[in-house]
């Protein structure tokens, strides 16, 4: 459920207080008028995931209206 991913992600240590290096990718980013869609390959947590962020600008602010996530690999 929503609430127990949000209370999983609260508990869970950082990746920078583990001394993770920040290891992020961005692979696509496609734009037309006010809207956007960014594909990026993010390193994390023992993970390697690929990330689906879709944005709208609004009164001149981009914002995340969705994200579609995935864990590739083995």
């Amino acid at each position: 459920s929503l609430a127990e991913y949000l209370a999983a992600v609260a508990a869970r240590r950082s990746p920078r207080s583990l001394g993770e290096p920040r290891a992020m990718r961005l692979e696509l980013v496609e734009h037309h008028g006010d809207t956007a869609l960014v594909r990026a390959r993010i390193a994390m947590l023992g993970f390697d995931y690929v990330d689906w962020l879709a944005l709208v600008r609004r009164e001149g602010r981009w914002s995340i209206v969705h994200k579609l996530y995935t864990h590739v690999g083995a």
